[in-house]
């Protein structure tokens, strides 16, 4: 049997604990899970301007920009999203990227060093079309749970999104084509 002062502790904590269920909603984790993944997919970019700068190829690889965002596409309809919403916000992420590469590359031209080349094909591209899935994956389920991404989902975006070569503005636009995403109209 309990003593007073561990009934009282108890109660402390259930009501705690049913306080904390009240304030953080359970779509929290999926929110949480998709920015991050989101942060993730960002953060190779820094990877592939280098790759690039080391092989002295381009930025702006048009035929790979379609490929990502058919891939894109394929997996939207997958999910149950609607596939131009998606295709929409990933154009956004890929313009994103194209950013965060431009603004390495000055970077490296001003003499930041490149310490290790990764492999694009087998390493990079791999671990972006995982993460792209993950992404459409967890739109779905958030989808699932609240019907839309919204405004009140920025600051813990904001929070989230962390690339040296991004600055508010740009993020502000990644965050606004991402509320555009929808369901698709059959439902999920």
């Amino acid at each position: 049997m309990l003593s007073p002062k561990h009934k009282n502790t108890s109660a402390k904590l259930t009501v705690l604990l049913w306080l904390i269920s009240i304030v953080i909603p359970a779509h929290a984790d999926t929110t949480m899970g998709l920015f991050s993944a989101i942060n993730s997919r960002l953060s190779h970019m820094q990877s592939v301007a280098d790759y690039k700068e080391t092989f002295h190829l381009p930025v702006e690889d048009l035929a790979r920009e379609a490929i990502v965002l058919e891939e894109a596409r394929f997996a939207a309809s997958a999910a149950g999203l609607q596939a131009e919403s998606v295709v929409i916000f990933f154009a956004t992420q890929v313009t994103m990227g194209k950013i965060i590469q431009y603004r390495r590359r000055a970077d490296l031209l001003s003499g930041v060093t490149v310490l290790t080349t990764p492999d694009l094909e087998n390493v990079v591209r791999p671990a972006l079309d995982a993460l792209g899935s993950q992404i459409n994956q967890l739109l779905a389920r958030r989808l699932q749970e609240t019907g839309s991404i919204n405004e009140s989902d920025w600051a813990l975006f904001a929070q989230i999104i962390e690339d040296e070569y991004l600055d508010s503005t740009d993020e502000r636009q990644l965050f606004n084509s991402l509320l555009s995403v929808q369901a698709h109209p059959s439902g999920l």
